[in-house]
């Protein structure tokens, strides 16, 4: 027997060790790969369909990253659960056209992710480059669920057309995916489009919000940038500020009859936008200034159909004698300015609110404030409710009986 207890000794001792797998768990459903280092979280690309759980905060103060799922046909179809604990400053290098903290997610599961103080530094390849602080892409009936986001998208570096721009969930969701119970705080400069969840939505978005600040931006749209014909929005709001962008859609491009906006609103007093210009030609429909009052005007009459249709071959500029198509007065400031602008607010624009209104629970008519939101009247946007701890006090057991 003592021979035999022996010979296993040996050969335990002598057996190679095995390399660590993540920090326990086996990658299934009921034992989920669980991830508490940099190191657990990197090794998520190896295994893109398995199931995992985060169960502590994790800093990558000294880490950059690359997007999970970056590799053309490494596509992320697993299973994340954050469990509410925190992604601490995480610095994402892009590798391709896009970039975020997961690149592409196809029948995957992103839930109860904390990301803060994210640093998205995005690839310029070609004025194609899509970023986002959580995903770049999702599709195939993705669910993204009770995810948190907070940093900004850097050094994009293109502020043409062609760039895809940044927002803070996704660039990209496809129909039949749902996006619900998430936020985002985001800043963003220097791209095509913005938007503060999805930049082109064609799934569904139930429930969220998100605070956008955008610097030099070509095209804005507020909860999502474009609502493609499956594309709905409900019960969510933005709170959005912005200076130099070319074009603002309010509350986004649609491409059907409405715009796919369902009890969702957005602040039209924070705004911001350009201050007017003398001698620059603001257009019918396109052009915002800030008036003089603060608030945001858009262009709604030109002085002449013709000026607007018309422009001679080889100009780059209207001559001085050619009228502007615009009035050139500034709002609030000039004669008759009411003909030629007009501030936008809830009686003209769909989902405008004003500050007072986006702080008080009458907006919110349909909201569900028993389970999901809770707003401090007058003070305060709407934010989601935290989940009641229960706790249980311990039973000393000399008090226990057994029968």
């Amino acid at each position: 027997m003592w021979k035999l207890v022996c010979k296993l000794f040996a050969y335990l001792k002598g057996r190679k060790k095995v390399p660590k797998m993540f920090s326990g768990g086996e990658g299934t459903l009921q034992k989920p790969y669980l991830i508490s280092t940099v190191e657990d979280f990197l090794l998520i690309n190896a295994h893109l369909s398995a199931h995992f759980r985060q169960i502590k905060d994790i800093d990558f103060s000294e880490d950059e990253i690359a997007p999970i799922g970056t590799e053309e046909g490494n596509i992320f179809s697993g299973v994340y659960d954050g469990d509410n604990f925190l992604l601490n400053n995480v610095t994402i290098r892009g590798v391709g056209d896009g970039t975020a903290l997961f690149d592409r997610c196809s029948r995957a599961i992103l839930k109860n992710i904390h990301l803060n103080n994210a640093n998205v530094y995005p690839v310029p390849n070609n004025g194609k480059t899509r970023s986002a602080l959580l995903c770049n892409t999702i599709n195939e009936g993705t669910v993204i669920e009770n995810c948190h986001v907070q940093g900004a998208i850097l050094d994009v570096s293109s502020s043409s057309y062609s760039s895809a721009g940044g927002a803070g969930i996704a660039n990209i969701s496809d129909q039949d995916c749902v996006i619900k119970k998430c936020s985002a705080h985001l800043q963003i400069s220097q791209t095509g489009f913005a938007a503060g969840l999805v930049v082109f939505n064609g799934g569904e978005i139930h429930d969220s919000y998100a605070f956008l600040t955008v610097d030099d931006v070509y095209e804005i749209g507020t909860i999502v940038h474009t609502n493609n014909e499956s594309g709905n929005v409900y019960n969510s709001y933005t709170v959005l500020s912005f200076t130099r962008a070319r074009y603002i859609y309010f509350p986004c491009i649609n491409r059907r009859d409405d715009y796919g906006f369902h009890n969702s609103f957005f602040d039209c007093n924070t705004l911001g936008g350009d201050d007017w210009e003398p001698g620059r030609y603001y257009y019918d429909g396109t052009d915002f200034v800030k008036g003089t009052d603060g608030n945001l005007y858009k262009c709604i009459q030109m002085q002449s159909d013709k000026d607007y249709s018309y422009w001679e071959p080889g100009w780059t500029q209207p001559p001085s004698w050619w009228p502007p198509p615009m009035y050139s007065a500034r709002p609030i400031d000039g004669v008759a300015y009411s003909q030629y602008w007009e501030a936008i607010g809830p009686t003209n624009t769909e989902g405008a609110r004003t500050t007072i209104q986006m702080k008080s629970k009458n907006n919110y008519e349909g909201w569900d404030f028993n389970s999901i939101w809770q707003i401090s009247e007058g003070k305060s946007y709407p934010t989601f409710k935290r989940p009641k701890v229960v706790k249980c006090n311990s039973i000393p057991l000399t008090k226990l009986t057994v029968n």
